[in-house]
């Protein structure tokens, strides 16, 4: 390490200080199901707002105090403006607020839960109000214990390297047990005063299916890449279908699932949300909450998805699509592929210029680490 390891040290334990802070300061939004019923909505994601956009960051130093005084005087001195200047100062204020809020995934995910979980009680269940909040803490904890219990938590302990130092090891197993017996205790209250309200408001199975959804797109979407939970979850859903349609969905994909489900897990979620805004509207449950729907579950995703999901899943299409699909006189000749020995089909073949017929997905494979024909080590010159 270049300089002084104790300067670092110091500031990595600063900057765990002020998260720490956030964390604690964040915590205090767990108590907006207790004044829902008293305060409105509006005033309430005001206040929430600016607790998590100005307090949290002012108080943890993030953001320092003499900024924000900078921009409210900067607001507050320019009168002589006419009305075109004054647009386009609103407008380049709202897009700088949108560039700054689009990369902050997490932010924008559980806005979009908390949205879409009003939206869906102002529908299905409009005389229990703060039923939202109270199922979206419902599949947080739950999802959190999911997490959790996927986690490899012996990791953590450090072993000790001679026999002398059984005693440590034995601390370190207490103080984990300890640590996740109180996690477990903390969870399992949570669960039962969170089930007890609901259990009184009875929201319905429908209101409570809709937001679980809509949680499982969210909050576990998939990485491009990845062989990840979601993608696991679409092929086991597809494999329900009939064994002709199983097959021939996963070899149009041509072994891009790890690239097709994140991306269409994300246009599902914003469709749905586009869906949930458009009866809002319709049935009077509220023009602003439904434009709020559309921009932070439908067009915020939208984009993040079209920046992050579809370049790569586009890199991946242009290996193969310079090379042709093969005739049937070509798929009769050859009759399995070369590198997985495994059946050809017209839709999940490519044919290389040597010419040779293999899978989409072990063309790409071979073209994408060797850039040769696997058979005859041609340049496919990609």
């Amino acid at each position: 390490m270049v300089g002084n390891p104790q300067r670092y040290r110091a500031a990595l334990q600063q900057l765990e200080s002020r998260h720490a802070t956030a964390g604690c300061l964040l915590a205090l939004l767990l108590l907006l199901p207790l004044a829902a019923r008293s305060v409105p909505v509006a005033l309430l994601s005001v206040a929430v707002l600016l607790y998590v956009t100005l307090v949290v960051p002012v108080a943890t130093g993030f953001l320092s105090a003499t900024v924000v005084i900078g921009w409210l005087r900067i607001c507050t001195s320019r009168h002589g403006l006419s009305a075109w200047q004054c647009l386009g100062g609103a407008y380049t204020c709202l897009k700088a607020c949108h560039n700054a809020y689009l990369p902050l995934q997490r932010l924008h995910t559980t806005t979009s839960q908390v949205l879409f979980n009003l939206g869906a009680e102002r529908l299905l269940c409009p005389d229990q109000p703060g039923s939202c909040l109270h199922s979206l803490l419902l599949c947080s904890i739950l999802g959190y214990v999911h997490s959790s219990l996927k986690r490899r938590v012996w990791s953590q302990i450090s072993f000790p390297r001679n026999d002398g130092g059984l005693r440590g090891l034995a601390g370190s197993v207490g103080s984990l047990v300890a640590a996740r017996l109180a996690k477990a205790v903390v969870l399992a209250f949570g669960l039962l005063s969170i089930g007890e309200r609901l259990d009184r408001l009875q929201p319905g199975a429908p209101f409570m299916l809709v937001c679980a959804a809509y949680f499982v797109l969210t909050q576990w979407p998939g990485r491009p890449g990845e062989q990840t939970a979601a993608v696991e979850l679409a092929v086991s859903a597809v494999s329900l279908a009939p064994r002709l349609c199983y097959v021939g969905a996963l070899d149009a994909l041509e072994g891009l699932e790890e690239w097709w489900v994140p991306l269409a897990t994300r246009v599902v979620a914003a469709a749905a949300a586009a869906v949930l805004a458009l009866l809002v509207v319709a049935w009077g449950a509220g023009y602003l909450l439904g434009v709020c729907i559309l921009y932070a579950c439908a067009a915020v995703p939208l984009q993040a998805a079209w920046r992050g999901c579809w370049p790569p899943l586009r890199s991946q299409l242009r290996l193969t699509a310079r090379f042709p699909r093969p005739s049937a006189a070509q798929l009769a000749e050859v009759g399995t592929c070369a590198v997985c020995l495994d059946a050809l089909a017209s839709h999940s073949a490519r044919c290389t210029p040597c010419p040779h017929v293999f899978h989409s997905r072990c063309l790409r494979e071979c073209a994408h680490r060797f850039g040769t024909c696997p058979l005859c080590k041609r340049s496919l010159g990609v």
